[in-house]
């Protein structure tokens, strides 16, 4: 929302109806700048049945073509192992195993319900050692997942309330238990993602699909698009407006 407006309606009944007008209109004007290139718009899918994530990322990865049975999924930036996650689909359903990262610590969860998923209380970072973390308070169940490294992201929307902690950061090439090929990397960090992308090995583990949140509030969203086209990696999908979906140029889906 425009942060002047933001301002003025936050904490007023007519704050949340504001919202939703605002990010209706963003989706029309997404879908309108699509509408002639090789990106296809995929509509935002709320969760509903066995799809548990947030916009449909789970959703649009199967109709895609983009993952089949037993692969190997890496997520940074994971949130809780069932609501809103973007990788239980591929879990519970599709019979893979992962390892999920994040700087709030849902060991417990994860031990619970993702039996075959390593979770790893940790930030990606271009380098090992110590970073302040704001772990955002969960009033209604979802508000933890605004957690990152940035204070400035608790004035994004509603505005949220955090805990600054200590976390260990990490590279993710030094992470032994990646061990085999990445089918598929899920990364949602609140504008910390290209510590992560630098962090990788690109020769050795680059994977194969990229699920990356761009909602251009961090940076501009053709600076990532760009940088995973250097890469080698074809843009091919945007979720709404939030998450841009990348294939190795070395990928062929199963479905055109």
């Amino acid at each position: 929302m425009i942060p002047l407006l933001r301002t003025l309606l936050r904490g007023t009944p007519f704050y949340y109806g504001a919202a939703r007008i605002y990010h209706a209109c963003r989706r029309l004007i997404m879908r309108a700048q699509l509408l002639f290139s090789n990106v296809k718009y995929l509509p935002p899918v709320h969760p509903k049945g066995n799809y548990k994530s947030q916009f449909g990322q789970d959703y649009h990865l199967e109709k895609l073509g983009l993952v089949g049975r037993n692969g190997f999924f890496v997520e940074i930036g994971s949130n809780h192992p069932v609501d809103n996650s973007n990788s239980y689909y591929l879990e519970e359903h599709l019979g893979w195993a992962g390892v999920s990262i994040d700087g709030v610590d849902f060991s417990k969860q994860f031990k619970e319900f993702r039996p075959n998923t390593i979770f790893i209380n940790c930030l990606i970072d271009t380098k090992n050692g110590e970073a302040e973390f704001f772990e955002v308070h969960s009033v209604t169940g979802w508000e933890s997942q605004i957690s990152s490294l940035y204070e400035k992201n608790l004035d994004l929307g509603k505005g949220f309330t955090a805990d600054k902690k200590i976390v260990r950061t990490r590279r993710l090439s030094d992470i032994a238990e990646i061990d085999r090929q990445i089918d598929v990397c899920l990364i949602d960090v609140e504008g910390h993602e290209f510590s992560v992308l630098e962090s990788i090995d690109w020769q050795a583990r680059a994977p194969k699909v990229f699920v990356i949140e761009n909602m251009g509030e961090f940076y501009p969203r053709e600076q990532l698009t760009t940088f995973m086209r250097d890469k080698g990696y074809k843009f091919v999908a945007r979720i709404g407006v939030t998450d841009d979906i990348f294939l190795s140029k070395d990928f062929t889906p199963t479905r055109p």
